[in-house]
């Protein structure tokens, strides 16, 4: 019944798809696109333990990001940027240390605090609604900040990395968030969680406990058996809408580095970027 290998090329966002917003992430059970609508349900969380296939997840959110146009910018504390080195041409920033994280997060409430500005110089809500001419002067072009393992984030920036997540501003800006956890009720924020949009939970799945725990103000009703999902392999998992829809969802396997021909195949341009931040101590190029 799921003997089928699913590749980037069945989850780029099809062009007979005019919902810019709409990032497939998996497929469904019967092969269907199952992804977020960024605009409405970020921050999009990935959860699972070592091995679950997160990192992959988040590499196929950033394929379909970028295949639309919205640029990229990752933060990996956990791997140090390992699984994102074939996509660097596509990436506005890679942030593999706490010195390129500060620098990073930096950039990032810059862009916030020129939209912000230009918002209320204009009196409008959301950056969509401001002057196309001040639109192209502020830059508005949709941001998805990947943060891949936020348990590795190290403490001091631990309360800028929740805040950043819970921002209930930031889909105004045109500015988004997805992230990878292994213990999301251990490494994030309970405002973090409290606004969390999608859910992805990869196997082993979580108990109802821990569901509870994680989201308080939803109800524990993640069921394999509700999803009709009965899968034991890693790469599988439930996919949770905002709206509480639950369906059982199949990741890519297609490998990192095979995913800079696929958005060349679809002549992805390469952005000029803001700054590729790397680690002295950590990369030898």
């Amino acid at each position: 019944m799921f003997d089928r290998i699913v590749s980037s090329h069945n989850l780029i966002p099809r062009l007979t798809d005019t919902d810019f917003w709409r990032l497939p992430i998996g497929l469904g059970l019967r092969n269907q696109q199952i992804g977020s609508d960024i605009r409405a349900s970020s921050p999009v969380g990935v959860f699972g333990l070592k091995g679950s296939g997160k990192t992959n997840a988040l590499l196929q959110l950033i394929v379909s990001a970028l295949t639309r146009g919205i640029r990229v910018v990752v933060i990996d504390r956990q791997d140090h940027g390992e699984k994102y080195l074939g996509l660097l041409p596509y990436l506005e920033c890679l942030a593999v240390d706490d010195y390129a994280l500060a620098v990073t997060l930096l950039l990032i409430h810059t862009k916030m605090l020129e939209r912000t500005r230009a918002c209320v110089r204009h009196d409008v809500d959301n950056v969509d609604d401001l002057p196309k001419s001040k639109k192209e002067s502020v830059h508005t072009e949709p941001i998805l900040i990947v943060i891949d393992g936020v348990e590795a984030i190290s403490s001091q920036f631990q309360a800028a990395v929740s805040e950043l997540m819970s921002d209930p501003l930031l889909s105004s800006l045109n500015i988004f968030v997805a992230f990878s956890v292994a213990e999301p009720w251990k490494s994030t924020s309970r405002e973090a969680r409290r606004n969390m949009g999608d859910v992805l939970a990869l196997k082993p799945p979580l108990s109802p406990d821990d569901v509870t725990e994680m989201f308080p103000d939803r109800p524990a009703e993640v069921s394999y058996a509700k999803a009709g999902l009965a899968y034991e392999a890693a790469g599988f998992g439930l996919y949770q809408s905002i709206d509480g829809n639950t369906r059982g969802v199949e990741i890519s396997d297609t490998g990192a580095s095979d995913l800079p021909a696929i958005l060349a195949s679809f002549r992805v341009p390469q952005p000029e970027h803001w700054d590729v931040i790397r680690s002295e101590v950590d990369w030898r190029w």
